[in-house]
């Protein structure tokens, strides 16, 4: 299993603008800085488990979704 960062990045962007959020709001329901969700979406930080699991919760997704997974 290989995980690319810039990938799960691009599509917490697409997520976050097809919802019409700023990355303060996310970062809010993260309870984390905005800089670094920031960081999640540049690709430079990996998700924790639970903050994958909140967002796709958040954004009614699957994780694989989130982590850009194909069968």
């Amino acid at each position: 299993m290989n995980i690319n960062l810039k990938k799960i990045g691009i599509r917490l962007k697409e997520l976050r603008v097809k919802h019409n959020l700023t990355q303060r709001e996310v970062a809010e329901v993260l309870h984390i800085k905005n800089s670094t969700y920031s960081k999640y979406e540049n690709g430079k930080l990996v998700l924790s488990f639970s903050k994958l699991i909140t967002l796709a919760k958040f954004y009614n997704v699957s994780a694989d979704y989130i982590l850009d997974f194909k069968n």
